[in-house]
């Protein structure tokens, strides 16, 4: 693993955590601060920790950040769609788990459209910011070290111009 694979996979594992914790602080500033709301927490920060990590290393993988511009953009969007709709999904999977062990008291009322929908939304904001964080780190990453390459090339060539100027010169040394 290299060094920005590791600085990545700290950063994003930060992520999960953070958004876990945002979660629970706004639930707590709503007075619904409980097991309910923890749980929900737990299952928002696991989900998009598991989305982001899959999302990057499907991109790596399947080599879309060398696609570039609008190519790699359908893509990244088409996977924060689907991971927040696994966020979401792991997030009812697991209140339902815990209300039928009866860890959590749950009201038994389901959630209406608009606020499955509003909930959805929620995630696709926050993991597409984050997506298109990593995406922008990323390309920046790849243009630094492309940029490297070539300057590292270019002093090669003139050490070797400068050798072959000195042969020239010299030429029975």
């Amino acid at each position: 693993m290299t060094r920005d694979e590791t600085r990545f996979l700290l950063l994003n594992s930060l992520f999960g955590v953070g958004y876990f914790a945002f979660n629970l602080l706004f639930f707590s500033l709503l007075g619904r601060a409980g097991a309910q709301a923890f749980a929900v927490s737990v299952g928002l920060g696991i989900g998009v920790w598991l989305a982001t990590s899959a999302l990057r290393i499907a991109a790596l993988r399947r080599g879309w950040i060398d696609l570039g511009g609008a190519r790699l953009a359908m893509r990244l969007f088409a996977g924060v769609l689907a991971g927040a709709t696994f966020t979401l999904a792991l997030v009812s999977v697991m209140g339902m788990l815990l209300r039928l062990l009866g860890w959590v008291q749950g009201s038994g009322e389901s959630l209406g459209l608009g606020q499955v929908v509003g909930y959805w939304l929620n995630i696709v904001v926050v993991l597409g910011l984050w997506t298109a964080l990593w995406a922008g780190w990323t390309a920046f990453s790849r243009y630094r070290q492309g940029e490297i390459a070539r300057l590292r090339a270019e002093s090669l060539r003139n050490v070797l111009e400068l050798e072959a100027l000195r042969a020239r010169l010299n030429p029975h040394f």
